[in-house]
C-alpha cells in the first residue's frame, strides 16, 4: 500500500515540478489568468495533458518496493526534453508581437503535437515488469 502511495507522490511531484518550471520560465499561468489568451491556454493544456500522461507511465509498474518504483519511474524521463522544448517555444513566442504569435488553430495543432509525443514516448518505453506472482495459479 505504502508503495503506490509513493508511486502516485513521484508521478504528481514530477508533474507538479515540471508545471512549476514551464509557470516560472514563461509566465504562462499570467498568460493565461491575466492576458486571457486563449492560444497559451490550448498549449499549456497540451503540454499538461500530454505531462500526465508521461508522468502516469512512469508510475505504474508492480510496487513491489520503493527502490524498484523509482527505477521503474525512470519510464517518464521524456517529460524533460518535452518540458524544455515547451520552454524554449513560449519563450519564442512570447518575443514576437501579440498579433504575429500563434493564433487558437495553430495552438491546437501545437498541443496535438505535445499529446502525440506523450503517446510516441509511453508507447516506445519498455514493457511493464512481469511480477513472478503473477503466474501462479489462484488458490
Amino acid at each position: 500500500m505504502v508503495v503506490r502511495v509513493a508511486a502516485a507522490l513521484i508521478g504528481s511531484a514530477a508533474w507538479f515540478l515540471m508545471w512549476a518550471l514551464v509557470a516560472a520560465c514563461c509566465s504562462a499561468s499570467e498568460e493565461i489568468a491575466v492576458e486571457r489568451d486563449v492560444p497559451s491556454a490550448i498549449r499549456f493544456g497540451g503540454y499538461m495533458l500530454a505531462m500526465g500522461l508521461i508522468c502516469a507511465r512512469g508510475s505504474a509498474g508492480d510496487w513491489t518496493s520503493l527502490e524498484q518504483t523509482f527505477i521503474e519511474f525512470q519510464a517518464a524521463w521524456p517529460v524533460v526534453p518535452l518540458t524544455l522544448a515547451v520552454i524554449v517555444l513560449e519563450l519564442v513566442l512570447r518575443r514576437r508581437p501579440r498579433n504575429a504569435r500563434l493564433q487558437v488553430n495553430a495552438s491546437i495543432y501545437l498541443a496535438c503535437a505535445y499529446l502525440a509525443v506523450a503517446v510516441i514516448a509511453v508507447q516506445q518505453s519498455e514493457p511493464l515488469p512481469n511480477n513472478p506472482q503473477y503466474d501462479r495459479p489462484a488458490p
